[in-house]
């Protein structure tokens, strides 16, 4: 059913005034016959185009949007009756003369109320133009949350990870990272390789190993208390290695305190009997097993080279590693003598047994410096002296001896003397040379007797001088008289 009383209405979407494409005519729909009074809905002004601009739900057929004449209303097709209505019924919702649905006047449509139709003239261009705001940031805030989900079950934190992830063309990954994990692998290959410290047998091929290869660190870690001495320095280590490698290791036994390690030292075979215990899931081995030295102090406060290298030796340092252990001297002035190459793999090996001696060309430096040191010193005329030949001021029969008038003469008995004392190192320390030797020299002055009278006289009481000691640490000798 069309009115012809109502304005034409403009092609939704568009603006007042706007210049509009006709679209083609749409042939006529057959009329839905009814018997029902026809509701006559008032002229509506021009909704400016708005959006919805349509007949209310169940009234009178208006032309949709592109302006085509009567449509059967919603869920009617031609030549049958409205939706939910019988032949001969008028539309759902507006009985003439009744209220409408909600029992309110329904002469504006569906639902009542006197309130215009949607998109109709109630609703200005204001609200429209809000709503369609509204709906925009919604889609717009729906597309952000999807997107949002996309990513994080695509690559984000909830994205199922492949196990091929590793190389970088095909996931991104760089070549730094692929390199790490290949440096990785060859590390676990290598600790396959190493013997594991879960059992007796495999800590003492564990430490003999690392020990073989010159790593301290390591074989420390499989002793109980690990060896910080002189004897455990990485330089000594390092060249006793290199002296003498670490070869042809077995490993036997399987009781904790019966492990027998037998290998070579160099040209010489080893055999130890290790102690090892359990020490939480693995087992360590007893430092009390392992070779000891027995440092004298006299050797300590000498200061020897351990294979060559300069390291602070104390006569506590006793766990030594079943290495070889050169010693030397580090004064060019000594020379070590008897057995100076150990290898400590049994018990206590005493340094008793390490002798040195003055080079020869270090007691004829002594020797020589000794001499010069007793011929400056009687060559002077003082009373006293520097090598001990003092005179006293009063002689014992009251004489008086005048201070500058003293000469000191040696025989070549005496002489010959320097030349035949013994040289002997210093028990506290071996770095000082002592002679026990004195030298009595011939004294004359100028004396003046209980009288008065005043001339040369013989002292044949005093002037025995003191013993020389040399210090042989620095690079010039110096003697003492002490």
């Amino acid at each position: 059913m069309s009115d012809s009383n109502l304005p034409p209405q403009p092609p939704q979407g568009w603006e007042d005034n706007q210049p509009t494409t006709p679209m083609p005519p749409v042939p006529p729909a057959s009329p839905v016959p009814t018997t029902a009074q026809t509701q006559v809905i008032p002229p509506a002004p021009p909704a400016g185009g708005q959006f919805g601009a349509q007949q209310p739900f169940g009234g009178s057929a208006q032309p949709p949007f592109g302006g085509a004449p009567a449509q059967p209303p919603f869920g009617g097709a031609p030549g049958q009756p409205a939706f939910g209505g019988a032949p001969g019924q008028q539309p759902y919702g507006s009985a003439p003369g009744t209220p409408g649905f909600g029992g309110q006047n329904n002469a504006g449509g569906f639902g009542g109320n006197g309130m215009p139709p949607y998109g109709g003239p109630g609703n200005s261009g204001d609200s429209n133009k809000k709503n369609l705001m509204w709906i925009i940031i919604a889609a717009v805030a729906s597309l952000a949350i999807a997107g949002a989900a996309i990513w994080a079950f695509t690559a984000g934190p909830f994205a199922a990870k492949d196990d091929k992830e590793t190389t970088a063309d095909d996931n991104g990954g760089s070549d730094k990272d692929a390199d790490k994990d290949a440096d990785k692998d060859k590390d676990a290959d290598k600790d396959k390789d190493k013997p594991k410290a879960d059992s007796a047998p495999g800590a003492v091929q564990a430490f003999l190993d690392a020990l073989a290869e010159g790593d301290v660190k390591t074989a420390n870690s499989y002793l109980e208390k690990k060896i910080d001495s002189a004897f455990a320095d990485q330089k000594v280590v390092d060249a006793a290695l290199k002296a003498a490698p670490i070869t042809d290791i077995e490993v036997e036994g399987t009781d904790d305190y019966n492990i027998t390690g037998t290998f070579m030292v160099g040209e010489e075979e080893i055999s130890m009997d290790f102690s090892v215990r359990k020490s939480g899931k693995n087992y360590k081995i007893s430092e009390y097993t392992l070779g000891q030295f027995s440092v004298t102090d006299e050797l300590a406060k000498l200061q020897p080279l351990i294979n060559g290298q300069e390291v602070e030796l104390k006569a506590s340092d006793s766990y030594a590693f079943p290495i070889q252990y050169e010693f030397t001297s580090a004064n060019d002035r000594i020379a070590f003598e008897g057995t100076t190459v150990f290898i400590p793999y049994d018990y206590s090996t005493s340094l008793w047994d390490l002798e040195f001696a003055l080079t020869t060309e270090a007691d004829t430096a002594i020797r020589d410096a000794v001499r010069k040191s007793l011929e400056s010193c009687i060559a002077e005329k003082t009373l006293v002296s520097s090598c001990g030949m003092d005179v006293p001021a009063t002689l014992d029969g009251g004489e008086t001896v005048e201070d500058g008038t003293v000469t000191r003469t040696l025989d070549d008995s005496e002489w010959r003397g320097v030349d035949s004392m013994d040289l002997d190192f210093d028990y506290d320390n071996p770095l000082l040379i002592t002679t026990w030797e004195s030298f009595y020299p011939e004294l004359t002055a100028t004396c003046t007797d209980t009288s008065g009278q005043t001339g040369l006289c013989d002292i044949w009481s005093f002037g025995g001088s003191k013993s020389p000691v040399i210090d042989i640490s620095g690079d010039d000798l110096v003697v003492k008289w002490e």
